[in-house]
Parts: structure tokens; C-alpha cells; sequence
């Protein structure tokens, strides 16, 4: 239990320090912060091209998701057989007596051998069997704990998957604009190149964020950011244990297994590696004079809610939820990594 509070607390901590971090000092703006910080030399990096190919296997794979998306459950006058799907009503009895608890009216299942929650279910259904549409007839059963039921069945209809064939005339069911399977197999392999495109180039960016943090040098921390950074994530915790009606120690205790002072060195730590990547950000961005105005905060904030798959409407509610400075440093590291990606060489 303590170690998925740990993980919850985790998550909540990520969001925190997104949302509610303040950057107050001004030498991040006003000083030669190489007297804090010696700045990789990101134009020496080196990376692997990754391989963005696509194999047969994988666009088969995918056609074989599109056909699965596009198939269809179509009511027919066929008999109940497996893979089908079957509507009934089912009256329970027990010695005799009605058991209305147990009765249920226009229950829908598919007869794919899967396990239901309601047990009566897993056990009908393959008494089911043969059955069509109209048909009624009587099943006794027998439970797990021995109860034995007697149940009542009317089949009101019976459903059969059908599954678009790969040919010609349903490419473009599965893909509109898409008139042939040729057509199909090619704009599959394109998606997918895309898609593996856009993997490999995040995590290359993601990787390139790593050294380029990793191989600078911290020479001196500004004690005053580094004091924003801790009284930050110190104050979620503070927050969290007030709104458990607990003392912060007694949160520690319960919740995190962590004491005080672990808790201390836990959040110096992590202030720290904070100080060390904003010098880092702010670094790169006064060397390579990268600016950061107003309407280029509020254009990426609308980029970012565009890709959020609709959790934020608008670039105001992503600004809102995130605050303005953590956009803003969103924004200056997406910029960063553009100049460190242009400047690496990939290895020969």
C-alpha cells in the first residue's frame, strides 16, 4: 500500500513541480552563469541513426487492427455457435421459487470462452449452443458453492462478427482514399514510418537532454534558486499531509515510509539536479540568444493543447494548468534541443 502512495506521490510531484515551480532569480538573466555552470559542448555530440524501417509483419499487423476495427456485429437467423454474440432474458428459479436477484432481462455476451463476473453467465452460455433467435428452453445449473439453479431462456437475438476481407473493394473501409490493397499496404507503411519517425526523434531528443545535462559541470550552486526549488516540492508535502488532517511526520511515517530527514535529503537532491538543468537551459539559451516573447509562449501553449488529445481545449487552459513559467521553460527547452539535435553528428 505505502509503495503505491510512493508512486501516486511521485506522479503528483512531477505535475508540482511543472505547474507551481518559480524561478525568481534574476541571474539567470543578469549574470555570466559560466561562473555557476561549464556548458557542454553539445556541437561534439554524436548519435546513432535509429531505424525507422517497417517489415511486412508490422503493416500486416496494423491492416489486421483496421480490419478488426472495421468488422461488424450483424443479427442473424443463424444457430448460436461460438464467436457469435447472444441476447437473452434468463428467469431464475431455485427449488421452485422465483429468484428475481437472479433474473435478468436482454443480457448481451459473446460466446468466446471468457469468464464472466456473474457466474450463472460463464455457465449458461455454453448451454446456449444451437439455439436461434425466439428460441426458449430450460438449463439447471450448478454454481461453485453448490447452489443449483434452474433457469428459464428466451434468446431475443443472435449477433455474427462479420469481418471485411482484405481485398480491392474494401481498402478504402479501412483506410478512406485507399482504392486498392497496394494502395492500403502503402499508406499503412507510411503511417508507420511516421509514427516511428516521431518515436525515434523524441527519444533522440530525450537522450540528447541527458548528456547534454550529464556532461556539464556544476561548479557553484545560486543558493537563491536553489532555495525556490526546495521550498517548492517541501511545500507539497506540507500540502499533502495537511489534506490527510496529519502532521507532515506522521505523513512521512505512514505514507512514504521516509523520515524527516530523509525527506530533507530526498528534496535537497532533487533541487539540486533542478538548479543544475535550469542552468543548464539557461545556458544554451543566452549563448544561442534564443527568445522567448509572448505571443511565441501563448503560440506553443495552443500547440500543446492542439496534441493533448482534447484534456486541454485551448493554449489559456494549458498555460493555466502549468503556469506561465513552466511553459515558458517548456517552450525554451523544445527550442534548445532543435539547436543540440542540428548541431550533433550522427556516428558513421
Amino acid at each position: 500500500m505505502k509503495k503505491k502512495l510512493l508512486i501516486i506521490l511521485m506522479c503528483v510531484l512531477t505535475v508540482f513541480s511543472a505547474s507551481c515551480s518559480k524561478v525568481g532569480w534574476k541571474g539567470l538573466y543578469d549574470e555570466d552563469l559560466s561562473e555557476y555552470l561549464t556548458l557542454a559542448d553539445y556541437t561534439k555530440f554524436t548519435y546513432e541513426k535509429p531505424s525507422v524501417e517497417v517489415s511486412d509483419e508490422e503493416i500486416n499487423a496494423r491492416i489486421n487492427v483496421l480490419i478488426e476495427a472495421a468488422s461488424e456485429m450483424v443479427e442473424t437467423d443463424k444457430a448460436l455457435s461460438s464467436g457469435m454474440t447472444v441476447s437473452f432474458d434468463r428467469f431464475c428459479f431455485l427449488n421452485g421459487q422465483a429468484k428475481p436477484e437472479l433474473s435478468l432481462e436482454g443480457g448481451v455476451y459473446t460466446l468466446d470462452g471468457a469468464e464472466y463476473e456473474d457466474e450463472a453467465v460463464t455457465l449458461l452460455l455454453p448451454k446456449l449452443v444451437g439455439l436461434k433467435k425466439g428460441d426458449t428452453s430450460s438449463f439447471e445449473i450448478t454454481l461453485s458453492d453448490g447452489t443449483k439453479l434452474t433457469y428459464n431462456v428466451t434468446v431475443l437475438s443472435v449477433y455474427e462478427k462479420i469481418t471485411p476481407a482484405l481485398t480491392d473493394a474494401n481498402a478504402s473501409k479501412l483506410i478512406s482514399g485507399c482504392n486498392t490493397v497496394a494502395e492500403l499496404k502503402a499508406e499503412v507503411s507510411r503511417r508507420l514510418t511516421n509514427e516511428k519517425t516521431a518515436e525515434a526523434e523524441k527519444k533522440l531528443i530525450t537522450d540528447l537532454r541527458k548528456e547534454l545535462i550529464g556532461k556539464s559541470t556544476l561548479l557553484r550552486t545560486p543558493y537563491s534558486l536553489y532555495r525556490d526549488y526546495y521550498e517548492d516540492r517541501m511545500y507539497l508535502y506540507e500540502k499533502l499531509a495537511e489534506a490527510a488532517a496529519m502532521s507532515l511526520e506522521d505523513y512521512l511515517e505512514k505514507c512514504t515510509d521516509m523520515t524527516y530527514e530523509e525527506l530533507e535529503k530526498a528534496v535537497g537532491d532533487a533541487a539540486s539536479a533542478d538548479v543544475k538543468e535550469t542552468l543548464v537551459l539557461y545556458s544554451v539559451v543566452k549563448k544561442e540568444n534564443i527568445s522567448a516573447t509572448k505571443t511565441e509562449i501563448s503560440e506553443f501553449a495552443d500547440k500543446m493543447a492542439s496534441e493533448s488529445e482534447g484534456i486541454f481545449e485551448n493554449g489559456e487552459e494549458y498555460l493555466s494548468y502549468y503556469g506561465a513559467n513552466a511553459v515558458k521553460d517548456e517552450y525554451l527547452w523544445s527550442k534548445v534541443m532543435e539547436i543540440v539535435l542540428s548541431s550533433a553528428k550522427a556516428a558513421e
